[in-house]
């Protein structure tokens, strides 16, 4: 168990540090340009983003590895906003750590029930993706929303 922490940790740190790389190689003005051409983003998406990491940095690093989708994606304005690679790599570090000893002391503890934990897991994993599904379309016709609303204003 110890070894597959350690080396999913390892892992997670390389992962990161590439896209730490990106993201101080590509800085921030660049990234917002390429966020404002994907369809239904814009470049004051991004803008926030910066802001809530100017906001929080260090910390959005470690407790950002424990979210799902926002654990690689954190590093992108670590590296752009040219965090301390020692303070980056550090609060990945332990943030990984931490998600990979739940989730693999979490398949430990049930390897023995891998029947239940199977069903379980195929039960939760429908229950992520019908909310992911949500937000999705949520988050779709919100923006179209929006921006018929600043196309058309009289309408």
């Amino acid at each position: 168990v110890v070894a597959a922490i350690v080396a999913a940790t390892v892992g997670s740190l390389a992962g990161a540090l590439l896209l730490y790389g990106l993201g101080r190689t590509v800085g921030d003005q660049r990234v917002t340009a390429i966020v404002d051409r994907v369809p239904l983003m814009s470049a004051a998406d991004a803008e926030r983003a910066w802001a809530a990491f100017d906001r929080h940095g260090p910390r959005s690093v470690l407790w950002g590895r424990l979210v799902p989708g926002v654990r690689s994606l954190v590093s992108i304005p670590a590296g752009a906003r040219r965090m301390s690679l020692g303070h980056f790599a550090l609060r990945t570090t332990v943030g990984s750590a931490v998600w990979n000893s739940i989730l693999i002391g979490a398949g430990y503890l049930l390897g023995d029930s891998y029947e239940t934990s199977a069903f379980v897991a195929e039960w939760a994993s429908r229950i992520v993706y019908v909310a992911i599904v949500g937000v999705v379309i949520w988050f779709v016709v919100a923006r179209v929303r929006q921006r018929r609303l600043t196309a058309d204003p009289v309408g």
